[in-house]
């Protein structure tokens, strides 16, 4: 065998050897369909791609941008350009995005350079091959696109670079700050919302639910079973814009307690005063307010109900889809406390998008008896903790002559 025929048959081993490893890397890739399902999308790849080339854009509106993923070796950039004059462009990254005045219609682009400059289009009209680059689904609100970066399509994966475009939906959340609705739902009128922001303003009035509406000599902050209760506050919900319900979540932050206290405190511990019993619930009396997920106040409630501060709820656990964007919570006082604030956010894969906030003044009031019959006549916490419980405060009668009162 000659040295030519040598040479060509290292060149065609080692043609099978680079074609062999590459079969393998690619086969070891995972692909589109299975990236936007560990992201949680309901997308089929095969039958969902809109054929979308282009999106009409709101001058001025905020929207977001999200790199979801990619697998390539090149060095791309992502940016937008004016469908109606693809010479107007912007390179962009993750973040916000607003467009200029005159926008109203855009296309999406990536580029990259390897030994000469590469760009494709969302319009393949615009790509020199001709050939489709972006796969286009939607979801909700959101725009998914996947991208193939080799002309040709090369290796048609489309999962070379993978982003989220979307429009900023808002949240809105709102009681009654102008305290002229008592417990029922509030107004959402224009002077609720600014007393939100109104430093000077108390916000909404919440009493302590210390009272025992259903007479069951339990105080209502420990009764989970009170079908009677009067105290809660409505507490309204909406996300405002469009919005696909099971990629974005709601955080609510107040002074609560991480977790309900266990389901035994609640029974009550046993204490003796004046030779009779009674039961001690101040044990789960605990943070300043709780926020009770709850189709309305006159019905049982556990911790599957209890809004944990700072737990992140899918809008869908909050009874708010697309349909029905609107929903409701009530507030329970627990604490006195003067201005508390009660922030909800919005997010998107973590991302806060989105927050709002009401005020509250968390206010206890009270009228006290002796109710232990200690012989100090002394009125405290112990009084306080077994006044709805049994007969209550005994009247003594005395020998001396009955007094006129005038």
């Amino acid at each position: 065998m000659g040295w030519k025929e040598k040479v060509l048959k290292r060149l065609l081993l080692l043609y099978i050897l680079v074609h062999f490893l590459i079969s393998i890397l690619n086969a070891s890739e995972p692909t589109l369909q299975e990236i936007l399902d560990s992201l949680g999308y309901s997308i089929n790849v095969e039958t969902d791609e809109t054929g979308m080339e282009t999106f009409s854009v709101t001058p001025g509106e905020t929207y977001l941008v999200s790199v979801l993923g990619g697998i390539t070796a090149n060095h791309l950039s992502f940016g937008w350009y004016n469908a109606d004059n693809p010479e107007e462009r912007e390179t962009i990254g993750e973040g916000e995005v607003t467009f200029p005045e005159g926008v109203e219609r855009i296309g999406f682009f990536i580029s990259y350079t390897y030994g000469r400059l590469y760009e494709w289009f969302t319009e393949s009209s615009l790509n020199e091959d001709g050939k489709d680059h972006a796969l286009v689904f939607q979801a909700g609100s959101e725009f998914i696109l996947a991208w193939e970066d080799l002309p040709e399509q090369g290796d048609a994966d489309f999962q070379d670079l993978i982003v989220s475009f979307m429009v900023y939906p808002s949240i809105d959340l709102d009681v009654d700050s102008d305290n002229n609705n008592g417990s029922d739902f509030p107004d959402r009128s224009e002077i609720e919302e600014s007393l939100e922001d109104d430093p000077e303003s108390i916000g909404k009035v919440v009493v302590t639910n210390i009272n025992d509406d259903d007479g069951d000599g339990i105080p209502d902050y420990a009764d989970l079973d009170n079908l009677k209760e009067s105290n809660f506050v409505p507490l309204v919900l909406e996300i405002q814009g469009n919005f696909d319900p099971s990629i974005l979540t709601a955080q609510f932050i107040y002074p609560g307690v991480d977790s309900l206290p266990p389901q035994e405190e609640f029974q009550g511990e046993e204490v003796e005063f004046d030779y009779r019993k009674f039961k001690d619930y101040t044990s789960v009396k605990k943070g300043i307010i709780r926020i009770w997920n709850l189709e309305s106040p006159d019905v049982p409630r556990s911790d599957v109900n209890y809004i944990i501060p700072g737990e992140e709820y899918s809008l869908e656990e909050l009874g708010i889809s697309e349909d029905s964007p609107i929903t409701h919570l009530f507030i329970e006082g627990i604490n006195p406390q003067s201005r508390v604030e009660v922030v909800v956010k919005l997010l998107y894969r973590g991302r806060e998008l989105s927050q709002d906030k009401v005020v509250l003044a968390v206010v206890e009031g009270n009228i006290g008896v002796n109710t232990t019959n200690d012989a100090e006549f002394k009125i405290d916490a112990q009084d306080e903790m077994i006044e709805d419980q049994g007969e209550g405060f005994r009247f003594w009668w005395t020998k001396e002559p009955r007094k006129e009162i005038t």
